[in-house]
């Protein structure tokens, strides 16, 4: 996303990975077929790292 919203409106974001191709790419079985992270913020630089494995996820706001 470039810019920055207009003051007072919030973004809210979708973004989805598809993570069965990549897995099966590499020869293992993808528990999450595809992660879907949504997240609301309001201006600003935002970093919305994903960590992948074959058999979990997490993400954080990092800044």
């Amino acid at each position: 996303m470039r810019g920055t919203p207009a003051a007072g409106l919030a973004v809210a974001l979708h973004r989805r990975d598809d993570t069965k191709p990549y897995f099966e790419r590499s020869g293992l079985d993808a528990f999450y077929p595809s992660v879907s992270v949504v997240f609301t913020f309001e201006g600003g630089h935002l970093h919305v790292p994903l960590l992948l494995s074959a058999y979990g996820y997490t993400t954080y706001k990092g800044i």
